[in-house]
C-alpha cells in the first residue's frame, strides 16, 4: 500500500492506492476484493477498488487499514495498515500564531515608541519655533531702537541743553562774585530736576521697550497712550523727513488687551514703512510733493481699529500680497532685512487681533490693526 504524502494539511486531500497478490495463486491479482476503515471505524464493502481518498480530516493522527479476501472468501488476517497526519494550515499552526503574535508585540512597541518620539519631536520644534519667534521679536525690537537714534538723540540732547545751560550760568556768577538769589536758584534747580526727570522717562521707556514681555501677563491698555509714547521717540525723526503727520485719535477708546510695548513696536514699524514709503516717493516727485502720514484710531463692532495711512510709493497687487511673508523686502539689503512686517504680523497674532493692508501703486498705502477690546 502506498500513500502520498503521509501527511496532508487540513482542509486538504489524502488519496491512499493499494493492490495484493494470493499467495496459494488460487485467484489472479485482478480477482481479489479488498475492504478498508479509517481509525477503527466500519470495514467497507469489499469491492475490486484499490483506491480511496479522503478530504477536510480533523486534524491529528490517522490509520488507514486495507485488508483483502480471495475468490473462495478466505480474509486476510493481517490488514495492511498506514498511518498519517493531518496537520493544521500554516497560519494556524501554534508556532505561526505565536510568531503573529510576536510581530504584532513588536511592531506594537515600536509603533508606539515612534509615536511617543514624534510627540517629543513635535513638542521639541514648538519650543524650537516659539523660542525663534521670540528671538525674533527681541532682535526687531532692537532693529527699532537703532532706527530711532535720531528721535532718542533729540529727546536726550534737549534737557542736557538747559542743564549745560544752567550749570554754566551758576558757575559764572560764582567765579564773578555776582549774588544768587535763593529764590531765583531754587528756580534753576527746579528746571534741572525736571529735564533730568524726562531724561530718566526717556532711558526707562528705552529700557522697557527692549525688555522680553512674552512671558509677562497681559493687561488692559489705551490703545491712544500706546501710540503717543511711539510718537514720543519717533517723532523728530519724522519731522526731520519733512513728513506732515496728522494724527485723529478718538476720545472715547475702549481699552484693549495685550502688552504696550509690543504694540507700540507694531506702530513703531508702521510708521518706519510709511516714512520709507513717502521718502521713495519724493525721490520720483516734481517739487510741491507732500509727504503725509495719518493716523486714525477708532471703536468699531467691539474692537479699536488702528490705521496708518501714507500717500507714499505704493505696491501692486503682487507684492501685498506677499508684504507679510518673513525675509520678503523690496528694499536694499542695508535698508530692511524683511522681517518687520512679519513681526508685526506675529504680534497682531498674539494679541487675537488682525491686520490688513490695501496700496496702490504711485498712490499710497494703508494699514489696519483691529483688536478685540476688553470683555
Amino acid at each position: 500500500m502506498t500513500i502520498a504524502p503521509d501527511e496532508v494539511s487540513e482542509g486538504g486531500e489524502i488519496t491512499f492506492a493499494w493492490t495484493g497478490a494470493d499467495l496459494w495463486r488460487s485467484t489472479l491479482r485482478e480477482d481479489l476484493q479488498y475492504a478498508y476503515r479509517l481509525d477503527g471505524g466500519e470495514w467497507s464493502l469489499y469491492s475490486g477498488n484499490m483506491i480511496r481518498s479522503f478530504e477536510d480530516l480533523d486534524v491529528g493522527a490517522h490509520l488507514f487499514e486495507v485488508k483483502a479476501r480471495d475468490l473462495a472468501f478466505n480474509e486476510d488476517p493481517t490488514p495492511a495498515m498506514m498511518p498519517f497526519h493531518v496537520v493544521p494550515q500554516v497560519w494556524r499552526s501554534p508556532w505561526f500564531i505565536g510568531l503573529i503574535l510576536g510581530f504584532v508585540v513588536i511592531t506594537g512597541f515600536l509603533i508606539t515608541r515612534i509615536i511617543v518620539r514624534d510627540r517629543k519631536l513635535r513638542q521639541a520644534n514648538e519650543d524650537l519655533a516659539s523660542a525663534n519667534e521670540t528671538q525674533l521679536l527681541q532682535s526687531a525690537r532692537l532693529v527699532s531702537l537703532g532706527q530711532m537714534t535720531a528721535g532718542v538723540a533729540h529727546e536726550l540732547n534737549q534737557p542736557l541743553t538747559v542743564v549745560e545751560t544752567t550749570a554754566g550760568d551758576i558757575y559764572l556768577r560764582l567765579m564773578e562774585g555776582m549774588p544768587l538769589e535763593t529764590d531765583e536758584l531754587r528756580e534753576m534747580m527746579e528746571n534741572v530736576r525736571g529735564v533730568v526727570d524726562r531724561m530718566a522717562g526717556t532711558v526707562d521707556h528705552l529700557r522697557v521697550f527692549s525688555r522680553d514681555v512674552s512671558e509677562e501677563p497681559r493687561q488692559a491698555m489705551d490703545v491712544n497712550e500706546v501710540i503717543e509714547s511711539g510718537l514720543r521717540l519717533m517723532g523728530t525723526q519724522l519731522e526731520k523727513h519733512g513728513v506732515n503727520l496728522v494724527l485723529d485719535l478718538s476720545d472715547a477708546l475702549p481699552k484693549v488687551w495685550g502688552h504696550p510695548h509690543p504694540l507700540e513696536q507694531v506702530v513703531l514699524n508702521l510708521l518706519s514703512n510709511a516714512r520709507d514709503a513717502v521718502d521713495d516717493r519724493a525721490e520720483i516727485e516734481e517739487a510741491g510733493y507732500d509727504k503725509r502720514i495719518h493716523i486714525q484710531t477708532r471703536a468699531e463692532n467691539n474692537a479699536v481699529v488702528i490705521e496708518v495711512e501714507d500717500n507714499g510709493i505704493g505696491m501692486d497687487e503682487t507684492i501685498r500680497q506677499r508684504i507679510f511673508e518673513p525675509f520678503f523686502t523690496t528694499k536694499d539689503a542695508d535698508r530692511g532685512t524683511g522681517l518687520g512686517l512679519s513681526i508685526i504680523y506675529a504680534i497682531v497674532r498674539k494679541h487675537d487681533g488682525q491686520i490688513t493692508v490695501e496700496s496702490e501703486q504711485g498712490v499710497g498705502t494703508m494699514f489696519k490693526v483691529v483688536l478685540p477690546v476688553v470683555a
